[in-house]
């Protein structure tokens, strides 16, 4: 009689065994789709030219002198080029930003597949190349406004508009978060040193409205985002024992623990669809009303180390990108009709921009005053949504969420305060 007990007690302890793993190794995730990409695609141009570029110049003690100076410098403190480094670079460089130039109007779309050798977490080379590549244009941009060479220095900066959209088209997380930064080197040098000639200013400002008009929103990048991850765990799951060791680098992990990671894989597939629909939802809104603070984090090890992102921080790039590069085009229109009317605008309506004066960050036209003796003042309250009266973080102070937003860049100054004077223009 106990032995049949036991033999019954076996028997449901075996069962109860195979119901967990048959109900733990369903298939999760989705199939990857197929990507497909225009004839010449330029994003495989850009990326040959930039790739060039960039062995090149690697054993160049000019190009390795340049940098050391940056990153010597003070922080804050702008380094422009000198003239025999100004020359020697774009004798020795310039035909690679003639080449790259030449594929900035082809259908681009960017290259990627839906599996772990595209993970986020693990970036592309040539996203680095092409941030090499941005970053000489803006060191000419640089050496060119402070010579006064003003329309010189535009024409790159409508480039770099340019190729931070080519790279960026129809991406991932990575590929928008590597078009903003572009976007960022490319504003840097105008908001520094400030364009004041009319052709300048319209040159600009059509560069800005061409892209305001084609913007890629961040929710259609996060939607490749989510279907990467869909495509990950849908490998995973049919993963060989070696090819799932391979992905996480388990050499000398036990059998129990790679067993336990393979039979983890449902119930991180579930958090992992609660962390990619949240942020969707939040991505439908306008800028304005998206709450990141509402949004889940990872708490599963998959999720957290391999598969999604550790916190939602990327959510604030997009509302902060678009602030700046409408604050440049505002300002070069506000400046445009001092020039055409000798007067300023009496409000920002007066432009008709459109959407292009709403700040992102309110929903509402930015803050503009004109003063007779001062000039006017334009900006964003930024992130915290605070008018701090048009003062500005300085430069070497990094807490985001302090002060305005304005288009100009603010010097590390020699007090402690963290926030510069109010921003007047002329």
């Amino acid at each position: 009689m106990r032995r049949r007990v036991l033999q019954v007690l076996i028997g449901l302890f075996l069962v109860a065994v195979g119901a967990i793993l048959f109900f733990s190794m369903r298939p999760v995730g989705t199939p990857p789709p197929t990507r497909s990409y225009p004839p010449n695609n330029a994003y495989d141009q850009l990326k040959e030219v930039a790739g060039r570029y960039v062995k090149s110049h690697k054993r160049d003690p000019v190009m390795r002198n340049i940098v050391l100076q940056r990153l010597n410098a003070p922080s804050g403190v702008e380094v422009v080029l000198s003239e025999s480094d100004y020359r020697q670079l774009t004798q020795k460089y310039g035909v690679f930003l003639q080449e790259y130039a030449r594929h900035l109007q082809t259908p681009c779309i960017a290259v990627f597949e839906y599996n772990f050798e595209y993970n986020p977490k693990y970036p592309m080379e040539e996203l680095v190349w092409f941030r090499d590549l941005a970053r000489l244009e803006e060191w000419l941009m640089r050496y060119e406004l402070q010579q006064g060479r003003e329309q010189q220095a535009v024409q790159r900066f409508v480039r770099l508009l340019q190729f931070s959209s080519q790279i960026s088209q129809d991406g991932t997380l990575i590929h928008h978060l590597v078009g903003t930064a572009i976007r960022a080197q490319a504003r840097a040098p105008l908001l520094a040193h400030q364009v004041h000639h009319p052709q300048s200013l319209r040159t600009v400002l059509q560069a800005v409205q061409q892209f305001e008009s084609n913007r890629i929103p961040l929710m259609k990048a996060f939607e490749h985002e989510r279907l990467l991850a869909e495509a990950n765990y849908y490998r995973l799951h049919r993963a060989t024992w070696r090819e799932f060791k391979a992905v996480f680098n388990l050499q000398d992990e036990s059998f129990l623990t790679v067993l336990r990671m393979r039979l983890s894989l449902r119930p991180a597939y579930r958090e992992f669809q609660t962390l990619a629909e949240k942020p969707l939802n939040e991505l439908r809104k306008p800028l304005w009303e998206r709450d990141v603070s509402a949004l889940p984090l990872p708490q599963h090890p998959l999720n957290s180390e391999h598969i999604w992102f550790k916190d939602n921080s990327w959510i604030n790039r997009e509302a902060e990108d678009v602030a700046h590069l409408r604050l440049l085009g505002v300002l070069c229109a506000v400046r445009l009709h001092k020039h055409r009317t000798g007067n300023y605008p009496r409000t920002l309506d007066e432009l008709g921009l459109g959407e292009m004066v709403i700040d992102p960050y309110t929903g509402k036209p930015f803050v503009y005053r004109v003063d007779p003796l001062k000039g006017f003042q334009l900006y964003s309250v930024g992130s915290n949504r605070v008018d701090d009266g048009g003062r500005i973080l300085k430069r070497r102070h990094f807490n985001q969420d302090l002060g305005d937003i304005a288009p100009y860049i603010s010097g590390p100054g020699i007090s402690s305060e963290p926030l510069s004077a109010p921003v007047w223009f002329r």
